[in-house]
């Protein structure tokens, strides 16, 4: 049964291992316009389609695991704007590495998830702009092989 919001019941997947019913995952709603990420901020996975919408944050691009490098984005993923905003789609069942953005070549997905964005993003359903969330500084990449890390603040922090 679905629940209220963009809850999914998934018991019979966890207990049975079933199929998910889930085909749309918003992965990020965000269009406060403040705080350390400042602009519209949100993604959306529904189907095969990844949608990011607004900025793509500061690490930009394609990281290894091991050993953990940079790859820097090539002009095949490079954003497209689409009324004054950034917009990268991605056909994850062809790309699942986000390598080449198909915006342009799909204006019909794009209009649809910016659609589906805006109406998780509307306050009159539940939309609420996140609190500002700056980074600490003991937890910037650049202390931690390039990743964001948790850290624990003692005296030598503060």
């Amino acid at each position: 049964t679905d629940l209220p919001g963009d809850g999914v019941d998934v018991w019979d997947l966890v207990v049975e291992g079933s199929q998910s019913p889930r085909t749309e995952v918003p992965l990020n709603v965000d269009t406060s316009n403040t705080g350390f990420a400042a602009g519209n901020f949100s993604a959306i996975i529904n189907g095969t389609w990844k949608l990011i919408h607004g900025k793509a944050g500061v690490y930009d691009g394609w990281w290894d695991r091991s050993p953990y490098r940079h790859e820097n984005v090539t002009a095949a993923a490079a954003a497209v704007e689409v009324d004054g905003v950034d917009c990268w789609l991605f056909d994850l069942s062809r790309d699942e590495e986000e390598r080449i953005n198909v915006a342009e070549a799909n204006p019909d997905v794009v209009t649809a998830l910016r659609a589906r964005l805006a109406a998780l993003a509307d306050p009159s359903a539940g939309y609420v702009d996140p609190q500002p969330n700056t980074p600490h500084m003991a937890a910037l990449p650049g202390l931690h092989n390039g990743t964001w890390a948790p850290f624990e603040e003692t005296a030598e922090l503060v």
